[in-house]
């Protein structure tokens, strides 16, 4: 019997521990590099928050600058050539000495500031290693740019530092006084059947007194107020007797509701009329029935008679007591230097009676040139009294800026736009004399001037390399 015969086969030992060992390799592997992406991701993290940090930075030392450029004051007149001394003063004024810069000061070369003074130094921004430098450079063009550079002070990387910049431009401060039918910084006192109304928004017939003195600056005995009284004094008295006013004749009412004191004094402006005096070439004559652009010496003391007609710039040199009869006509604006005053309300005085028609610079022909666009102002008087009384009436587009008013007899006249008072005067009303009180189309009127604001410009807003 034949015996089969064949191979045995003997299994491998160790090919489990080598694959147990490749799978131990490549999880290790793996793990080294879980936790190298994770730590570079943490340094990454770390840096961008530096990186962010140092942005924010620079954005705090814009804020920063903001901040203390909108404290800035510029005064109406002030020359252009003197805007940046100015601002620079005011500055220092805030800065030098204070915590924010560690007790240092700012520097100045004339067209430059650099906060702080010494420029490897920072303003803190944070505990968290932010701070900022910054410098407001002269544009010209009542305009300056902010230059702010950031850095965190925990990296001394280049890439940790960031800078940004801003500008800002000059802008008048935009005024609350021109919202009263009669602002002044005086007293108030109406009388008789007189009216103070508002048109056609009836809260424009409303008063704003300043003064301190009198316990009771202003005196409402006339019949009608159709906005509501506001005075500074938040201890003064107002007395009200008989009228309407805000709509309502409850004296409770008036008093809780439409008598505001305490309020804050608006700024009230600066009467600059150099604008006017180039065109006033014509010397005033006696005599004539139609005057344009004219002048009109010390001491003439002139009287306008009924059908006279007076076109373009009034100008009227101190001391003068100017009288307006009846039926005459305005088309153009009064004014005097409000540089060179002489004389005073007595010496000084503008008459008004019988009836009245006034019309603004816009309204003139062609052939009085870019006057035309000198709007909004009806008279530009400091240092003169005005009156109206008798049987005076008229519509007048613009503003009317005085040291002294009163209103007797008949005489009406409304205004497109207020009656400001700049000196501590009494401003009476009485008879049956009616003030109607609108608002001005024409924006700030010309020849009035308000302190000056820096107000950032947000479009020019951007990122810049660091300054060198």
């Amino acid at each position: 019997m034949a015996l089969r015969t064949g191979t045995r086969k003997c299994a491998r030992s160790g090919v489990t521990a080598v694959l147990a060992m490749l799978y131990l390799t490549l999880m290790a592997s793996l793990a080294l590099g879980f936790y190298s992406a994770s730590n570079t991701a943490v340094l990454v993290s770390t840096n961008e928050q530096r990186v962010e940090r140092a942005r924010l930075a620079a954005e705090s030392g814009l804020d920063f600058a903001r901040f203390n450029l909108s404290r800035v004051s510029i005064p109406a007149k002030a020359p252009l050539s003197q805007h940046f001394s100015l601002m620079t003063d005011q500055m220092a004024a805030r800065l030098n000495g204070s915590g924010n810069l560690d007790s240092g000061n700012i520097y100045s070369d004339g067209s430059t500031i650099r906060v702080p003074a010494d420029p490897n130094k920072f303003v803190k921004a944070d505990d968290k290693g932010s701070e900022f430098q910054f410098t407001i450079t002269d544009l010209g063009d009542h305009k300056v740019r902010v230059t702010s550079v950031g850095r965190n002070n925990l990296t001394s990387s280049a890439a940790g530092v960031r800078a940004a910049r801003l500008d800002f431009e000059l802008q008048q401060n935009k005024s609350k006084v021109f919202q009263f039918g009669i602002a002044t910084k005086g007293t108030v006192s109406t009388g008789g059947n007189s009216r103070l109304k508002g048109q056609p928004d009836p809260t424009k017939g409303s008063i704003l007194a300043l003064n301190s003195s009198n316990g009771t600056p202003v005196i409402i005995g006339g019949s009608l107020v159709t906005g509501d009284i506001s005075v500074t004094n938040p201890n003064a008295n107002v007395a009200v007797s008989g009228a309407s006013v805000g709509g309502s004749t409850n004296s409770n009412d008036i008093q809780t509701n439409h008598v505001h004191k305490g309020v804050e004094e608006p700024e009230f402006p600066t009467v600059d009329t150099s604008m006017f005096l180039p065109y006033a070439t014509n010397l005033y004559t006696p005599g004539k029935g139609t005057y344009s652009n004219i002048r009109i010496p010390p001491n003439t003391n002139p009287k306008f008679n009924a059908g006279t007609v007076l076109k373009g710039v009034i100008y009227i040199q101190q001391p003068n007591q100017v009288t307006f009869n009846g039926n005459a006509s305005i088309q153009g604006v009064i004014v005097t230097d409000a540089d060179k005053p002489v004389g005073n309300l007595t010496t000084n005085t503008i008459k008004f009676s019988g009836s009245f028609d006034a019309q603004g610079v816009e309204t003139l022909d062609a052939s009085y040139g870019n006057l035309r666009t000198l709007s909004g102002s009806f008279m530009l008087l400091p240092n003169f009294g005005v009156t109206f009384t008798g049987n005076f009436g008229a519509t007048a587009n613009g503003s009317i800026v005085v040291d002294q008013a009163s209103m007797t007899g008949s005489s009406q006249l409304t205004l497109k736009g207020s009656m400001v008072i700049l000196k501590d005067t009494p401003m009476t009303m009485g008879g049956n004399s009616e003030l109607t009180a609108g608002d001005n189309a024409f924006g700030f009127p010309a020849g009035l001037k308000f302190s000056n604001r820096y107000q950032p410009l947000p479009n020019t807003y951007e990122e810049v390399k660091v300054p060198q």
